[in-house]
């Protein structure tokens, strides 16, 4: 994985290392860097002796989707007191570009790749006071909004009809969940034993 392009998992290319294990009773191996990789794909490294899928920042990924989700509808339903946590964001990674300079290149889609990367060099920038603040003040916002379902759809893909979490909530859940449940279910949590 890049941060512009996944290496989709080649079972027929990990043919050999995958039957190598079979000469060590009770080992498996760990799939480093599953991130992004289709259901299909992560339930054939299970299937072939990858057991351990090791995700993280698809798991980081889909937690800025969400913020980004809530900052386009806060700019839609908010009138005063918007986080602008995109901006928030971008000028905490402009000050500290050590987490991102070496992923990014230095061209036209510089933004596009800092912000969108699938390396996701943005988790790095949660921690930053400036960016917890917008992060707050986003959510709270988001929270206290009267925001339409057809507009949660447009940007999260969902409606939250029902629930009694708070509307950030359900949509950070939702965006994080979708990944943790398409793991869960490529590697059979919950069905039993192990494929392997």
């Amino acid at each position: 994985m890049g941060n512009t392009q996944v290496f989709a998992y080649d079972k027929e290319k990990a043919a050999a290392l995958s039957a190598a294990v079979l000469d060590v009773p009770g080992v498996v191996y760990e799939a480093h860097s599953t991130d992004f990789q289709t259901e299909s794909a992560l339930s054939s490294l299970v299937a072939t002796h990858f057991a351990i899928l090791k995700v993280g920042p698809a798991l980081t990924f889909a937690f800025r989707e969400a913020i980004a989700a809530m900052a386009a509808i806060e700019d839609l339903v908010v009138a005063t007191g918007r986080s602008d946590v995109i901006a928030v964001l971008e000028q905490a990674m402009k000050d500290n570009p050590v987490h991102w300079r070496g992923y990014v290149a230095a061209d036209g889609n510089e933004r596009i790749g800092r912000l969108f990367g699938l390396s996701d060099r943005v988790r790095y920038y949660w921690p930053d006071p400036r960016v917890e603040a917008a992060v707050k003040t986003l959510t709270r916002n988001i929270d206290a909004a009267s925001v339409p379902p057809g507009l949660v759809s447009q940007f999260v893909g969902e409606m939250f009809l029902d629930g009694a979490a708070r509307l950030s909530r359900r949509i950070i859940e939702a965006k994080v969940g979708a990944v943790v449940a398409r793991y869960r279910r490529a590697t059979g949590a919950g069905r039993g034993p192990s494929p392997v």
